[in-house]
């Protein structure tokens, strides 16, 4: 997109902004788009995707998840704004503010958010999926984490890992046998798919909550971490034909280290943005 041709009488050097509305570096022929550079020319990108360690079952080199008709990405440095599953204000920052290096922030409209903006309060969200997987979701839940309801964070660690032995082998093989779907460490089944659940000040969709879920229940049971993504990217291929998506390895480790909340993983999540 956007390569003029050769040869052609107008005098388009005199425009700085070309086809893409971004300007051309005269002596590398390239489109700049702030966080990376654009060739025209063979319409594809000069360098990799700043964020392409949050999506690594895509190429590096990817644009708005190749499907450039349906989706922009005009400057990847947005803070969007939600309530009820619809965006309803969208902020964007400059170049200088050097969010490009962390891409967009996502929040949740909810009356017990830590965060302001514009007289209504939120929470911020873990990922694009968070806000976007689920369409239409209604409804928030606060304070997840410490809700003593039986669709409540504690309970249902407990009921993940009440049955689970005592042994090094048999930890292994129930984490193994129990992990995948519907069974004993697969939580998710027992939340509604179009709420939000904030674990920490941090809004998850129901999937991302269930793997919360996973990882605290994996840290009580005594199972290594890094042992349990290998499991989990070595299920999500057989069930998904990809990798973990980075959204999905967050929460599991927001579970694992933030159990009963005496971990100083997120010590400053009130005031501080998570990326």
């Amino acid at each position: 997109m956007g390569y003029l041709l050769e040869n052609r009488s107008l005098n388009s050097d005199s425009i700085k902004f070309k086809y893409t509305g971004k300007e051309r570096d005269k002596e590398s022929l390239y489109d700049y788009f702030g966080a990376r550079y654009y060739d025209a020319r063979i319409g594809r990108w000069g360098q990799v995707d700043p964020l392409q360690d949050k999506e690594p079952s895509k190429t590096p080199y990817h644009f708005t998840s190749d499907n450039p008709i349906n989706k922009i990405d005009p400057y990847g440095l947005d803070d969007i704004y939600y309530k009820n599953g619809e965006e309803v204000d969208r902020k964007v920052s400059g170049f200088w503010d050097f969010d490009w290096l962390f891409g967009d922030s996502y929040y949740v409209q909810s009356e017990s958010g830590n965060v302001g903006y514009n007289g209504s309060y939120y929470f911020e969200a873990l990922s694009e999926k968070t806000v976007s997987q689920f369409k239409g979701w209604d409804r928030v839940f606060p304070n997840w984490e410490s809700s003593s309801t039986k669709e409540g964070f504690s309970y249902r660690v407990y009921e993940a890992i009440k049955d689970a032995p005592s042994d090094l082998v048999g930890k292994y093989l129930y984490t193994w046998n129990e992990g995948p779907g519907g069974k004993k460490l697969d939580q998710k089944r027992y939340l509604q798919k179009y709420s939000i659940y904030v674990f920490n000040n941090i809004a998850m969709n129901y999937e991302e909550a269930g793997n919360t879920i996973f990882g605290a229940a994996i840290n009580q049971i005594g199972i290594n971490l890094d042992l349990a993504n290998i499991g989990g990217h070595i299920y999500s291929i057989r069930a998904n034909q990809r990798l973990d998506e980075f959204n999905e390895i967050q929460a599991y480790s927001i579970g694992y280290y933030n159990f009963n909340n005496v971990s100083n993983f997120f010590q400053n999540r009130s005031t501080q943005k998570y990326r």
